[in-house]
């Protein structure tokens, strides 16, 4: 319910959006959580949830895409570095990425924890995380080669300890997120929504 009402919010014309640089409680972000708790409390036929629970929903909500942002900045941030420093690129193709690389155009990943598949009491075995890829159907070939190349340098050029902290990727379904719209052709196919 949180999830749709801040999308249904943030596609307004009121346009209220969280500001992610600050806290939740902080004053920027205020009018965003009482428009959230007006509108959830107006969807809600029956009382189902008090004032404080729904409050703890919305900062989780709020938390959890605040990561979601910062993870796929991440991500960005580092192929870029890795673009400018370790690639053999010509300064074409080095400009051609540079316009690309934005977190809008980054896939959407989600961290997952699998118990033991038997499950069996008493078992000592940590739970095995691993993160899962959503591809974006949208990317051209090209793109997504070029993705691949930069993935893989950051791989090569991680430390030992580094790539011991590595989380395996699964490949999930496709996102549904469309390109952002000042994305360059080359970037997606142009049929992608058929």
């Amino acid at each position: 319910m949180v999830l749709d009402t801040y999308k249904k919010l943030k596609g307004d014309d009121s346009n209220l959006e969280w500001n992610f640089s600050v806290g939740f409680d902080h004053s920027d972000n205020q009018l965003v959580n009482a428009a959230l708790s007006r509108n959830i409390t107006g969807l809600m036929r029956f009382e189902v949830c008090t004032p404080k629970q729904m409050a703890r929903a919305c900062k989780t909500y709020f938390r959890s895409l605040k990561r979601y942002i910062r993870e796929k900045l991440e991500k960005c941030t580092a192929r870029k570095k890795v673009l400018n420093e370790f690639t053999t690129f010509d300064k074409n193709r080095k400009a051609k990425m540079m316009e690309v690389l934005v977190t809008d155009t980054m896939s959407s990943d989600e961290s997952v924890v699998q118990s033991d598949e038997d499950d069996r009491e008493g078992s000592v075995a940590a739970p095995k995380k691993y993160f899962v890829k959503h591809p974006l159907r949208w990317r051209s070939p090209e793109f997504t080669n070029y993705i691949e190349s930069l993935d893989m340098k950051i791989q090569r050029h991680c430390t030992a300890r580094g790539k011991q902290m590595v989380v395996p990727v699964r490949e999930g379904n496709d996102s549904s997120r469309t390109p952002p719209e000042a994305c360059p052709e080359w970037a997606f196919i142009s049929d992608w929504a058929q």
